[in-house]
């Protein structure tokens, strides 16, 4: 058989890269129809706002310890730059996201061939998942390539380059890792000897070694929990549930995959009923790690996030291309291009996206007075001020806007407060809760100076001041299209945490509840008495007690673990006909597992921070008079007087912790004087008391 000539070689190999350079240019144009309408995700300027921090050693800008470094270590060198960081930022994901395109070739090339990998390039360029969320300040989709390309580097047998590959990927993303377990039992199966499974693992320590190095500097505590704090911030901030988010599941993520990647899922059905046989071996591979990153995200992650189908994604790409080359292999390949190409809903539905969504609303002045802050550190709720600060950034995210704003106010240095009033969703349909935020926002502007209001890449922002106000709230809430109400004077409420029954059945800690109750009872302020869940009956002075608490006062019930609730709060209304009404979990926090609320319950208690799903209303608990547990120590009372202030003029409803136990003698006057207070200014309705 005649030797092919060389020359046919490198022709083919210059066709290949023409091709590539084709994909290229195809996915620039379409992801420039996303670009230019100005969309910026919060967390590009977390990334930046962290690029930022390393660039100054720590003087200005954020660092948040849930993330992996890479990407804000290769974006820091920018920082140093007088250049818009939302430009230079988004011009390095362009570039790591075409970088991604031949890394899919390459993979798709070493399990399936060449024309295989031409169309998984294809595929992946035109995907509406990798166009929506590609070339951002985002590291997600060449963490998932790095992934799939050291999946690929190892079924080529190149253990150290896979492992070296998956560390780096894990570095841009902590889940890269997942692909780890179908790898090792891959080269276990293949292999039968332990020699490639320590190869690969020494490729993946070569790669990581490093992150974990600066953690055993970084952070303080133990050796262990050093080296994997942010691993185990990270899983327990996403592993848990919240109404923020709509609730993950696996026909939710399948049905997104089958809406947006429709060609992409029948070339792999395709490609699975006609190729299994021959690429088996491959495909498991492939299918396997595929499969976990859609367990995980469903099942263990039970939040819902868009993003967390792009592995998904991006493991389908080389089966999918397996499935475009058979079922276009006896047809006119330019003729198969431009159907693909004309057919494919990615680019119809992105073409549609460019020429009829409007795009952000971007205020070029609020842009500029945030660049021309020259304060010490201003506290925000929303990433994107980020972006274009040139200070230290207190970035606090969360349901729980007093602790926000507390933090403002009691921070010397932090003149602003940058406030996102849609950072604070409420669940789908919650009236009250959506009444109730009107009301703590319209508290806020009444009760603050507003430097001013305006759009910030879309993002809907209000910045409050410490110096003079510029402008009014009927002028803020004009300029963001927000809603202007009118609200009451704060409430407040005292929860007493808990009383228990002692051995002999009587109510613990007696005499200082019933103070507790007078003084409140007093200055006409609302209280919520919870008991502890007990197998204990209480006696006849107990139930006495019990029944001759005040109506007014509302009674809730601790959940203790082995003690059936249900029947404690029978038992309680049979033996002094008082129904239990309101019930509040360990530790202010439901640990936001799904609660099953006991029958009678209207209320659910909790630290303002909980943002459990429940199917009750919750009253959140701002202020916990206790400074040290262990010692059993109470705030001064100055101390607690400055917190109800500022809490005063930022929200509607107050809610005050005292635990009954710590009511020693010395406790008891500085919460006595503090709650004399808290009637005098439910009084007088005015913050300065």
């Amino acid at each position: 058989m005649p030797k092919k000539p060389v020359f046919l070689d490198k022709l083919k190999e210059k066709k290949v890269v023409f091709i590539i350079l084709a994909i290229c240019f195809l996915y620039i144009f379409l992801k420039s129809m996303i670009y230019l309408k100005g969309l910026v995700f919060f967390d590009e300027g977390v990334y930046v706002g962290m690029a930022k921090y390393f660039a100054s050693a720590g003087k200005i800008g954020y660092f948040e310890s849930i993330r992996p470094l890479a990407l804000p270590l290769l974006i820091m060198p920018l920082q140093l730059i007088p250049i818009n960081p939302l430009i230079t930022g988004s011009l390095i994901g362009l570039l790591l996201t075409l970088c991604c395109i031949p890394a899919v070739y390459y993979s798709t090339n070493k399990c399936f061939g060449n024309k295989t990998a031409l169309w998984s390039a294809f595929l992946f360029s035109v995907s509406v998942s990798i166009i929506m969320f590609g070339s951002y300040i985002l590291p997600d989709v060449p963490a998932y390539v790095l992934a799939l390309l050291g999946a690929a580097l190892v079924i080529e047998r190149k253990y150290i380059l896979g492992g070296i590959t998956v560390g780096i990927g894990f570095l841009f993303k902590f889940p890269v890792f997942i692909v780890i377990f179908p790898l090792l039992a891959y080269i276990l199966i293949k292999e039968k000897k332990p020699l490639p499974l320590i190869r690969f693992g020494l490729g993946v320590a070569i790669s990581s070694l490093p992150y974990f190095i600066f953690n055993m500097f970084y952070y303080q505590g133990s050796i262990l929990s050093r080296l994997f704090k942010p691993l185990i911030d990270a899983s327990r901030l996403i592993e848990n549930p919240t109404w923020v988010y709509t609730k993950a599941s696996l026909w939710i993520y399948l049905a997104q995959i089958i809406i947006t990647e429709t060609i992409a899922v029948l070339l792999l059905v395709f490609a699975l009923v006609k190729n299994i046989k021959k690429h088996k071996e491959n495909m498991m591979v492939i299918l396997a790690c595929m499969a976990l990153f859609l367990a995980y995200f469903s099942f263990r992650v039970p939040r819902y996030d868009m993003r967390y189908v792009l592995p998904v994604v991006i493991f389908i790409m080389p089966i999918a291309g397996l499935g475009a080359a058979e079922f276009f292999k006896s047809k006119r390949k330019y003729f198969a291009f431009f159907v693909m190409l004309f057919i494919f809903p990615g680019i119809v539905s992105i073409c549609l996206f460019g020429i009829l969504k409007e795009p952000v609303k971007h205020d070029l002045f609020m842009k500029q007075i945030i660049e021309e802050y020259n304060g010490t550190v201003f506290v925000t709720n929303n990433g994107i001020p980020l972006l274009y600060s040139k200070s230290k950034v207190e970035l606090m995210p969360g349901s729980n806007l007093g602790n926000t704003y507390l933090t403002y106010r009691e921070n010397d240095n932090a003149d602003w407060f940058i406030f996102h009033p849609d950072g604070y969703p409420c669940p789908p349909g919650d009236d009250i809760c959506e009444l109730n935020f009107k009301k703590k926002t319209d508290i806020i502007l009444s009760r603050n100076n507003i430097l001013n209001c305006g759009y910030l890449n879309g993002a809907r922002l209000i910045i409050l001041t410490k110096d003079k106000p510029y402008i009014s709230k009927e002028e803020c809430t004009k300029k963001i299209n927000y809603y202007n109400i009118t609200s009451s004077e704060s409430s407040v409420f005292i929860r007493i945490s808990s009383a228990g029954f002692t051995l002999e059945g009587d109510v613990q800690n007696k005499d200082a509840l019933l103070e507790i109750i007078n003084i409140a009872e007093d200055k006409k302020i609302p209280l919520i008495l919870v008991l502890t869940s007990s197998s204990i009956k209480p006696n006849n002075d107990a139930i006495d007690f019990i029944r001759s608490i005040p109506e007014e006062i509302e009674l809730g019930v601790l959940p203790i673990e082995n003690i059936e609730t249900n029947v404690f709060i029978n038992n309680i209304y049979k033996w002094t006909g008082r129904k239990i009404t309101a019930i509040a979990p360990l530790g202010d926090d439901w640990n936001k597992k799904e609660v099953s609320i006991p029958y009678g319950i209207n209320c659910s208690i909790v630290g303002s921070w909980d943002q459990t799903i429940l199917p009750v209303n919750k009253k959140g608990i701002d202020l916990f008079v206790v400074s040290d547990w262990q010692r059993n120590e109470v705030y001064d009372y100055e101390t607690l007087k400055s917190w109800y202030d500022i809490l005063y003029d930022c929200e509607d409803e107050i809610g005050i912790d005292i635990p009954l136990y710590l009511m020693s003698k010395d406790n008891f006057i500085k919460v006595k004087r503090f709650i004399d207070y808290i009637g005098i200014k439910q009084e007088i309705g005015l913050s300065d008391g």
